[in-house]
């Protein structure tokens, strides 16, 4: 009787499965917009730019991470991001250059996958002979180059028309004209053209075989010719040029470094005609 009575007290308290909760029940906090939508993705060394986006995840990211870990294992640097310059830190060209098609800024032009990576840096001893024997012959062909222009420097420097074509001669029996037949030739060719250039003083000889400027209006010329097509007549492409050459002068800021010592033999050789220019160009607005 007396486990009855117990049983049916301890029924009587507990609660039925289907009474509703009781008012001292707390229920869970309302939950906003901004912690049900999906959160920023986490900023990490690795992390490639277009993930940080918002973009998925891709191989290229995977890339783009090992790329930044090759960077921290060559600078010793386990923490640091790449930051802008960071080319600076990395000594060995190739290896920069590595770097940089793994954390290109465009997923589609970094490595393709891993293996491609490692297809490069495997053999990097054997590229860095390779890149330090095509240095080389960088290096050498610049150095005949120079040398080259260095034989024929002493051609158009001559003192006189007679002293530039003796030392022609002198070039013909160099190294030079027997390596590249063809130079002496051509100069021979064309030395009556040449000959006229020996008749100015060396300053303004200067001012014409520094072609810079002169190709630089050559070139403003011809741009502004091509896109005329044809001409009515040849002095409607008269007025044209002269147009563009007034157009051309007005951008001229200041003059070659030689231009002064220049200035006074073109006075002296041709007098009134170019005082009279250089004056009208120094007024014109």
């Amino acid at each position: 009787m007396v486990n009855r009575a117990r049983a049916s007290s301890i029924s009587a308290s507990a609660p039925s499965p289907t009474a509703p909760c009781s008012a001292n029940t707390e229920s869970p906090p309302p939950v906003s917009p901004a912690q049900t939508s999906s959160t920023a993705p986490a900023r990490r060394p690795t992390s490639p730019p277009e993930y940080l986006a918002g973009k998925p995840y891709t191989i290229q990211g995977d890339i783009y991470g090992l790329g930044v870990l090759l960077y921290q294992l060559i600078t010793v640097k386990p923490l640091d991001p790449l930051a802008p310059g960071w080319e600076r830190d990395i000594p060995d060209p190739l290896l920069r250059e590595d770097i940089a098609a793994c954390v290109d800024g465009d997923p589609a032009r970094r490595f393709p996958s891993a293996a491609d990576l490692a297809e490069r840096l495997l053999p990097l001893d054997q590229r860095r002979a390779e890149f330090v024997e095509k240095e080389r012959i960088i290096w050498e062909t610049l150095t005949r180059a120079e040398a080259e222009a260095a034989a024929l420097k002493l051609i158009y420097r001559a003192e006189s028309a007679e002293a530039a074509e003796a030392r022609l001669a002198e070039f013909e029996a160099t190294e030079w004209a027997r390596k590249y037949p063809t130079i002496a030739p051509m100069w021979r060719r064309a030395w009556e053209q040449i000959i006229p250039f020996f008749a100015y003083p060396p300053e303004v000889r200067k001012i014409i075989y520094t072609t810079n400027a002169i190709e630089s209006v050559n070139m403003q010329l011809r741009k502004i010719i091509k896109t005329r097509g044809h001409f009515p007549s040849d002095e409607a492409a008269t007025k044209l040029l002269y147009l563009a050459l007034l157009n051309i002068t007005k951008k001229w800021k200041s003059p070659p470094l030689n231009w002064k010592s220049a200035a006074n033999q073109f006075a002296i050789q041709f007098g009134p005609r170019f005082c009279q220019a250089a004056s009208s160009t120094t007024q014109a607005p």
